[in-house]
């Protein structure tokens, strides 16, 4: 079958876009925003953010493949990975554009600098935008594996690696307490940063999104919903012991986050939206929201006088539609400027 044949997957775009305000509005609330301790729980809910962006990424990707001639998977593969690198390298410039500004006004020293390059080769350039690398990684690895064993088989090898990317993030309690493990994770980071990479992050739920793209049925949306609303349940639960219980430092590697956002994916699959100018929208403007926030987050704050955000952030809750609304216009306006301006296409 020809690629040519798109289909729309509306209430995906719809989903990705509320997950992608919800990402903007937890940023806020972790840096600006001061909140009440309580209400600054509830933003917590986040973490089901990034699953989903990388659920719906693998998804869409291998939903594509399966519309495209075998002979052709190759050159699909490679439009999106490089789809995928140049915006990271163009978002890269745009931020690193900031980060110079301050070493001029502020000084820096060649350890900085090094630092830097060195993040920048084996994480990311930036805060978010390493989501962009890491889902060029996660799709690389399901594709290759593809072609060799079952997305099932695949889908088995990457809750391993889940496992162990947990262990070195929101259960790292555990691994701490066995010292060989302690040294082998410690040397990771040392190097590498984070778990919460393409590898042990990306990779299991590309794989899942792969998998739901290649199943023949659909979950009934009977099943999916209350499903999901069990499997939220139990991911709040699990963040809520893990931070209270064994003072973990993040919950973003919790696992009933993988049942949570397969029955979740699947209940956003089966609601039957119909086609409308909006939802194109929305399936361009969720990810130029969640890679061009951190402008209006961290970059901006970073060079405008202090008393600037201060004044914004005197209300937390209109300080928070403040941000939403900005990255929301700026990212609508982009989208309405490279229709002229064609290489603006490359930011989202």
């Amino acid at each position: 079958m020809s690629e040519t044949i798109r289909k729309n997957y509306n209430s995906l775009d719809l989903a990705k876009f509320i997950c992608a305000v919800m990402i903007i509005c937890a940023h806020f609330a972790a840096e600006w925003g001061h909140f009440p301790t309580k209400i600054d729980y509830i933003f917590s809910i986040y973490i089901i953010a990034v699953p989903f962006f990388f659920t719906c990424s693998g998804f869409l990707f291998f939903a594509k493949l399966n519309r495209t001639r075998r002979e052709e998977h190759k050159a699909v593969f490679v439009k999106y990975i490089k789809r995928i690198l140049i915006m990271y390298a163009v978002w890269s410039l745009i931020y690193f554009m900031f980060i110079l500004t301050n070493w001029i006004k502020y000084g820096t020293s060649v350890r900085s600098v090094l630092n830097y390059l060195f993040n920048s080769l084996v994480f990311s350039t930036y805060a978010t935008i390493w989501f962009l690398p890491a889902l060029a990684v996660a799709v690389a690895i399901v594709y290759f594996l593809s072609r060799r064993f079952s997305l099932k088989t695949i889908f088995a090898v990457s809750l391993i690696f889940y496992i162990i990317g947990s262990l070195g993030y929101s259960y790292s309690f555990v691994s701490d307490k066995i010292p060989f493990m302690q040294r082998i994770y410690a040397a990771y980071l040392e190097v590498f940063i984070s778990t919460r990479n393409g590898v042990f992050n990306g990779f299991p739920f590309v794989a899942l999104g792969a998998l739901i793209a290649n199943r023949k049925e659909r979950v009934n949306i009977k099943i999916s919903a209350p499903m999901s609303v069990l499997c939220m349940i139990l991911v709040t639960l699990e963040a809520f012991i893990l931070k209270f219980v064994f003072k973990s430092t993040g919950a973003d590697f919790v696992f009933s986050l993988i049942p949570f956002t397969f029955f979740f994916t699947e209940f956003v699959l089966a609601l039957d939206l119909k086609d409308r100018k909006i939802f194109r929208i929305f399936r361009d403007i969720s990810l130029l929201m969640f890679v061009s926030q951190r402008l209006f987050l961290t970059a901006l704050p970073g060079v405008i006088p202090k008393a600037v955000m201060e004044m914004v952030c005197a209300n937390p809750y209109i300080g928070m539609l403040i941000i939403v609304g900005i990255t929301t216009i700026f990212s609508f306006i982009i989208i309405k400027l490279s229709k002229k301006i064609k290489f603006l296409k490359v930011l989202y």
